[in-house]
Order: C-alpha cells, then structure tokens, then sequence
C-alpha cells in the first residue's frame, strides 16, 4: 500500500468536521476538560459492540470543529461564533454534532475494512506508528497535556491511513469500483502539466541585489536559451548548464508534473505554460513580485502521463482527484445509516467550545468602535452641555418672568 493518505486535500469532502480535522491538523490542541464529581465512567466517548472509542478521540474531533466553527459560511467574524448559527443551527449544537459524526467516522471505515476483508499489517503498523510520532513530535509540547497519544494516534493518524487503504481497494486494481487505466491516463492528460523550470533569482547568496549589469546579463542568457530551446539546437538541459556555468551555481533545473490550477502556482507562470506548445520554452519576468527570471518549458504530457502513474503516490493522487469526492459521499451516508451506536453523553457533555473557543473582536472593529464611542461620548456631552445651558438659561428667564410677575 501506498504511504501516502489522501485524508487531508485529495480525497475528503467528507462530513465538515473531518475534512476541517486534516486541513487543521497542524493548528490542532485538544483539552480534556475537569473531571466530574459523579461516578460515571467518562473515559469513552462511543460504543458499538466491542469496539470502544475512547474520549479523547471525540475531544480531539470536538476541538478541531470548534477551531474551525468561525470560518463557516455565514458566520459574521465580528460577532461571537457561539451568539450565531451554523448551517441553520446553534454553534454549539453544530459543533457536538459534527464532532460525532467525525467519531462515528472511525466506526464507518472499520466496518468498510471488514466488509473487504483488509487488516492492518505489521508494515501499515509500523507506517501508522512513524505517522504518528512524526505529527506528534510537532505538537506534542501542546498536545500532550489535553489528549493520550493513543488517541491522537486513533483519531488522526491511523484514521487516515484505513481511510486510504479502503479507498485504495475500492478503487484500484481489482476493486469493485475500480477506475479504468485509460480514464486516469485521460484525466492527467487534460489536466496535468509536466513542466522544467530555472529560476535565477536577482540577488546573490547574501541577498544583496546584483547589480543592474548582471542583471541584465542573465535576462539576455535566459532569452537566448529560449530562442534556442525553440528552435531546436538547444535542450533545456543545456540551458541549465549555461546558465549555472554563468552564475556559478548548481542545480538550477527544477522539473514536474502537476495540475497547475490546484498547486497555487503564479499566475504568469501559469500563463506561460498555458501558453506554449510543448517542446518550447517561454522568458517570464517576476523581478517586480519575487525579484527573479525564470525560463519555463513545457514537456508532451501526452507521452509522460503513463510514466506519471507507474508512481505509486501519483496514482493514488489522480485517483482522489477522479473519485474522492464520490468516496467521501459514500462514506458519509454510512455514517447517517449507521445504528447500534451507544453515546455517552455524560462524558460529551463536560466539554464545550467555550473551554476552546475565546471570542477576539478584530482590532480594525475595535478601534472603530473605540472611535464610535470616542466620538458619541463627545457628542452626549456636547449634549449635555447644551442642555444644562439651555436649562439655564430657562431657568433664569422664569425665575426673572417669575419676580416681575410677583412685583
């Protein structure tokens, strides 16, 4: 099995909270909350059969939902999350709901393992464990003092990797579902690239900017190098050697194959690939927004494609692209169907987002509010002022009308 997971990007459009549980991985910190004073053992979260999910698998899957609870559509980010609705309901609700449905996801890819037949090796162990130490030891400094190792392990890392073995059976070689060779072919045919750049940037390797001889000197190089890749007596290898000859530097050809409108490339070299045919090369000027040139060629994907997806990754990337969405569909139905599931909600009710979640209103509003009550402060005494002027002055005109009409 391939080690790459297609949990993060390329294949969840899953329910909201795990596909926010990967794109957040990085920024994840769980909290388990005090204990009860009450004799309820809120040590799991869920339970079905023999399987038991522990709580710090729903803690973790409740945290990363509430992290994310402020970025959903609709939601005002000068407001609190927890005054406002999410997709219809209170933030709360669709907070725990989302939660557990992420939990119930672990539950899901179990039963889909067992109803293929798949298990997890020693090597998908040993793989599982590497993942695991490897995400931890980047959080473990916060992670560790909210949530058991084990659980992040059961919640994130070997989530992933079944999720990934499962979609992989469905959809490769010999699944039930699988995706016939020539329509992966097509599909990176149409659009993937397979591209080799060099970039020469303008500065030296103390960052001082070169001088405007130089410069000039390796724009009209790279220029060169284009007219002849185009032309046909150079290769951009070639080019590549002269201009690291001229710099004195190495490496400078970077090559790839890549869906370029998925990769946040920039535009104008986007552009430029789009533009040429293959075979060619094309000068793109970027000393304004990175202070480098660039020649970029182009290569035939049309011959390339089939090299692209001996890769075992590769393929397994391409496959997500084509059928993730429709996996995660799937996945998801199962997780609403699925019945047998005891909740414990003792244990889920001791934590909620505001042990999480701390509203900051944002400091272009602050001070506009400041300034609002700055200036309304002003105005009410202004006002005030005003008024007791005028009540003055009233006052004095009747105590004088009062005294003459007396005399």
């Amino acid at each position: 099995m391939s080690t790459k997971s297609i949990s993060v990007e390329n294949v969840r459009r899953v329910h909201p909270a795990l596909r926010k549980l990967a794109a957040l991985f990085l920024a994840g910190i769980l909290a388990l909350g005090l204990s009860s004073c009450d004799s309820t053992d809120k040590t799991w979260a869920m339970k079905r059969g023999d399987t038991t999910i522990p709580i710090g698998c729903y803690i973790y899957n409740f945290y990363v939902t509430t992290l994310n609870a402020p970025y959903q559509e609709g939601v005002d980010s000068s407001k609190s999350m927890l005054e406002q609705e999410i997709e219809g309901k209170p933030a709360e609700t669709w907070i725990r709901e989302n939660a557990i449905r992420s939990t119930k996801l672990m539950l899901a890819v179990d039963d889909m393992m067992n109803e293929l037949g798949l298990s997890l090796s020693e090597e998908d162990q040993k793989q599982i464990e590497t993942n695991t130490n490897s995400g931890w030891t980047q959080l473990s400094s916060a992670l560790e003092k909210y949530v058991a190792k084990s659980s992040y392990q059961k919640a994130y890392t070997e989530l992933n990797y079944k999720y990934t073995m499962v979609f992989e059976a469905l959809y490769g070689e010999g699944g039930e579902k699988e995706v016939p060779e020539e329509e992966l072919l097509q599909y990176v045919k149409e659009h993937y690239t397979d591209y080799s750049y060099i970039m020469a940037p303008l500065y030296d390797s103390s960052y001082q900017a070169l001088e405007d001889e130089k410069k000039t000197a390796v724009r009209d190089l790279l220029e060169d190098c284009v007219k002849k890749i185009n032309d046909g007596s150079m290769t951009v290898e070639e080019a590549a050697e002269a201009y690291e000859k001229e710099m004195e530097t190495s490496d400078s050809l970077t090559s790839g194959v890549t869906d370029l409108e998925t990769q946040g490339n920039n535009d104008k070299l986007v552009e430029a690939l789009k533009k040429i045919d293959a075979g060619n090369a094309y000068f793109v000027d970027l000393s304004e927004e990175s202070s480098c040139y660039f020649l970029v060629y182009k290569r035939d994907i049309n011959k390339t494609a089939g090299e692209y997806l001996d890769n075992e990754d590769n393929r397994l990337s391409v496959l997500s692209e084509l059928k993730g969405d429709e996996f995660a569909d799937m996945m998801e139905e199962k997780v609403d169907t699925m019945t047998g599931v005891e909740i414990n909600d003792a244990a889920l009710n001791e934590y909620t987002a505001s042990m999480y979640y701390t509203f900051e209103e944002p400091a272009s509003s602050a001070a506009s509010s400041s300034s609002s009550s700055s200036s309304d402060s002003s105005s009410t005494s202004s006002d005030t002022s005003s008024s007791s002027e005028g009540t003055s002055e009233e006052s004095s005109s009747e105590s004088s009308e009062g005294a003459s009409s007396e005399e």
